[in-house]
């Protein structure tokens, strides 16, 4: 797992981050971020998704 995300969770007016990639991301670290909205590019495997309302993971074409 890709375990990087963390220091993201400290930026509070981070609306969007687009993410791609082969490796899983693990969005937990993410969870708190009230605003944010991840942008999964359609084959990027990620863990956590579950722990956020449905419009704020989109999964891209």
């Amino acid at each position: 797992m890709a375990s990087g995300l963390a220091p993201i969770a400290e930026l509070p007016y981070l609306e969007t981050l687009e993410l791609y990639g082969a490796n899983p991301f693990d969005l937990t670290p993410l969870r708190s971020c009230e605003n944010l909205t991840i942008h999964l590019a359609h084959d990027t495997p990620a863990t956590g998704t579950h722990l956020f309302p449905p419009e704020r993971i989109v999964r891209l074409p």
